[in-house]
């Protein structure tokens, strides 16, 4: 008895060979005809959407533009100068008379009232500065407060022991008030002198009028005679008595200021 062993059966695989290229269709003048068409359809779709989208876009903005506006016309008017909101009727009636509300229009105006009475003030102070002794003296002491500035300085030179005359003392305080003088209004300037040392007071303070009297009554003679020598009087006088007024001139304001 003979056992059939079984064979295995191996099949040839089976080997694929190389397949030949195939052969591509050459693009012919027809074909490409067709799709330069083709490209000229789609960028003619490319632009009339851009050109709609534009379209949309303007319309958009000006529809917005027309809310903004809208918008703006219910909201009241604004100042120029601060850019507030105005809502009082004197704010909206000033915009349109001065072209800024009424708050910035008063300070314009306050501003120029202000350098309008600091220009007086200058020139004030410019004339006040470049008084004669006596109209300086008027200035300071001629009024109820001015006569009140003069009691306290008699007050206080009474208290350091002197007992000089209420002219004395108002000469004496005008002179160096006017030495000192520094562009000050009346109220500033009395408090300086009501403040000032007594020292510097009796510097100024006339002893006596004697002096005064007699420089005052030859100054007036010497007028009066070059008045005459005008009229026909004796001439070569004139340049003699000038001389002695200018003399007489300059010693007056020692005789005024100091003591």
């Amino acid at each position: 008895m003979t056992e059939d062993n079984p064979v295995a059966e191996n099949p040839q695989e089976e080997i694929p060979t190389p397949s030949e290229p195939s052969e591509e269709p050459q693009p012919t003048q027809e074909m490409s005809e067709k799709m330069a068409e083709d490209e000229q359809r789609r960028m003619a779709a490319k632009m009339r959407a851009e050109e709609s989208y534009q379209a949309e876009i303007e319309v958009f903005q000006n529809s917005q533009a027309k809310i903004m506006q809208s918008a703006e016309d219910t909201l009241p008017p604004s100042c120029p100068s601060c850019q507030s909101f105005v809502r009082a009727d004197m704010d909206k009636l000033s915009i349109e008379k001065n072209a800024e509300c009424f708050g910035c229009f008063t300070k314009t105006e306050t501003h120029k009232t202000e350098v309008a009475k600091d220009t007086l003030l200058a020139e004030e102070t410019g004339r006040i500065a470049s008084l004669d002794l006596s109209d300086y003296e008027e200035w300071l002491f001629g009024d109820d407060m001015g006569q009140i500035t003069l009691a306290r300085l008699l007050t206080k030179v009474k208290r350091e022991g002197y007992n000089y005359k209420p002219w004395q003392v108002s000469i004496g305080a005008s002179a160096w008030s006017l030495d000192n003088y520094h562009n000050t209004g009346l109220v500033e300037t009395r408090h300086i002198v009501e403040r000032m040392k007594i020292k510097n007071l009796l510097d100024h303070i006339p002893e006596t009028t004697q002096d005064i009297v007699h420089v005052i009554n030859s100054v007036k003679k010497a007028e009066e005679s070059i008045a005459l020598d005008d009229s026909g009087g004796i001439g070569g006088r004139p340049l003699l008595i000038l001389v002695g007024v200018t003399g007489m001139a300059a010693l007056l304001p020692i005789l005024l200021s100091r003591r």
